[in-house]
């Protein structure tokens, strides 16, 4: 355990820019994922017609 927590500190940048990445790539895809599902106004302006 003592040789990964060294290894973890000798390359702290990488898994700080690797943490980075991630958090970015995962906004980014949850922010897709809401602008294509999410229904535009007038759409949902009809279907609260609807009912």
């Amino acid at each position: 355990m003592g040789e990964f927590i060294a290894f973890v500190k000798r390359h702290w940048k990488a898994y700080l820019v690797g943490a980075i990445v991630a958090l970015t790539i995962g906004f980014a895809a949850a922010y897709f994922v809401y602008s294509v599902g999410t229904t535009k106004g007038s759409e949902a302006q009809a279907a609260v017609r609807v009912l």
